[in-house]
């Protein structure tokens, strides 16, 4: 029996502006009665999240992203980040369940990115923070250019498939010739990079760890190629077949 997907029904875009209007009417009167012992926050940074598509991926997964722009649309209209947001409307027009709200704002409180009281029948009311003092997202994750995740799920995929492969290996390291370490996965994004350690045979003591442009002898591509993920694959294979150790020369170094 073939189940098909419903298609969800394009909305009324009058109807849509006409809702976001009224709960942007209702969300000024929101500091009248909550928060009023909040400090107020500049409402014009949160321009960045609705004009910046960089913003848009530091917020979690899609939606949190998704209630964050919301969130900050509406605070931008009502001059304040003192907001309520009515369930209605935002299940109405996102087309989701009240459950997937409540997971995208308990999402974004976790992230200290809001504050909500959440019991009020019809609106949740939020107090959104200055996300750019959220230790979180200050210092290097502005500035360097990090790698997404589906990057890294990628290789450490590629990886884990071909480890007893790769272990089964000698290699020759800083003319040594040593074995493949058990790679640390969760150190890729810890570094933002490709991390690997050798233990030579001679010296259990020592190791030698070696990222991806060591190994390589070739620098990650940006972020926007397209092939970026097969390019370090292969160079990641032609890396670990240059440094491998042939059997002739094992049996020379034994």
């Amino acid at each position: 029996m073939k189940f098909f997907k419903i298609p969800k029904p394009h909305l009324n875009s009058k109807e849509c502006q006409e809702m976001f209007l009224d709960n942007v009417k209702f969300s000024k009167k929101t500091q009248q009665f909550y928060f009023q012992n909040y400090p107020d926050v500049n409402v014009e940074i949160f321009k960045k999240v609705v004009e910046d598509r960089f913003y848009s991926t530091l917020f979690g997964g899609v939606g949190a992203r998704r209630l964050y722009r919301e969130l900050c649309e509406i605070a931008l209209s009502s001059k304040s980040n003192k907001i309520a947001l009515s369930r209605h409307y935002y299940t109405q027009v996102h087309q989701c369940v009240d459950r997937s709200l409540r997971n995208a704002i308990n999402d974004l409180e976790a992230q200290g990115l809001i504050e909500a009281v959440k019991n009020k029948p019809g609106y949740v009311y939020i107090y959104l923070k200055d996300f750019t003092k959220n230790k979180e997202f200050q210092g290097s994750k502005f500035n360097k250019c990090t790698l997404p995740s589906p990057f890294f799920l990628k290789i450490i995929n590629f990886l884990q498939k071909n480890t007893q492969r790769l272990k089964s290996v000698k290699y020759r390291v800083n003319n040594q010739i040593c074995e493949l370490k058990e790679i640390v996965f969760n150190k890729f994004r810890q570094f933002n990079d490709l991390l690997f350690s050798f233990n030579p045979l001679n010296d259990t003591q020592t190791i030698f760890t070696l990222n991806y442009k060591s190994l390589s002898k070739k620098a990650l591509p940006s972020n926007k190629c397209p092939y970026q993920k097969a390019i370090v694959l292969k160079n990641l294979q032609r890396a670990f077949n240059r440094l491998s150790v042939k059997s002739k020369d094992l049996r020379v170094y034994a």
